[in-house]
């Protein structure tokens, strides 16, 4: 299936759409290749596309560059904690599952973060997709983890909380490293 089509997919009908990318038999080099370089892509061309007048092109290069790196290390860390936590909410351990409910719940967030560039509605349409991306975790949750429902919020919130703490730490650790910071000047 064409990205395009499966992006859209994940976005207007993620019910239908969570099970038939569960059920496709992909192993994580194959699921990088085909979706995650590309979606981890989105946030790297909106910052590119940004003109802060505090930035300059090569910074937002340097950044867009580290960002996308740290991105993609971040989906695979994520999973491998979200995979290692399954037994703890009584759901099934499989990496390639925790892999794929990483980043195609991440997909509304990449996508927002594409916008964000966007004069006066960027940042609202970044935050959208951030939500967004927390209603997916929760509907991935129990179709890629076959999670019971009694442990599908609590499970979610764990992953989602991951993924963040996973990228902060990432980002914090290799930005200074290339002389990148997300501070104003």
């Amino acid at each position: 299936m064409p990205i395009i089509d499966r992006i859209k997919n994940i976005l207007m009908a993620p019910k239908s759409e969570f099970p038939t990318v569960k059920a496709e038999a992909v192993d994580i080099a194959g699921y990088y290749k085909s979706y995650l370089i590309y979606i981890a892509a989105l946030p790297a061309i909106g910052t590119l596309l940004s003109f802060g007048a505090y930035w300059g092109f090569s910074y937002r290069l340097r950044l867009a560059i580290i960002s996308y790196l740290v991105t993609l290390a971040s989906f695979y860390i994520s999973a491998f904690i979200i995979n290692e936590l399954a037994q703890t909410f009584q759901s099934t351990k499989s990496l390639i599952n925790a892999l794929k409910l990483v980043g195609y719940a991440a997909t509304a967030s990449m996508v927002g973060q594409l916008l964000a560039f966007l004069p006066g509605i960027g940042w609202l349409l970044s935050l959208a997709g951030s939500v967004y991306s927390i209603y997916l975790f929760y509907l991935g949750i129990p179709i890629f983890m076959d999670t019971p429902q009694e442990k599908t919020i609590l499970y979610m919130v764990v992953a989602f909380l991951v993924s963040i703490v996973v990228y902060s730490i990432l980002a914090a650790v290799l930005f200074p490293f290339f002389g990148v910071s997300l501070m104003w000047r």
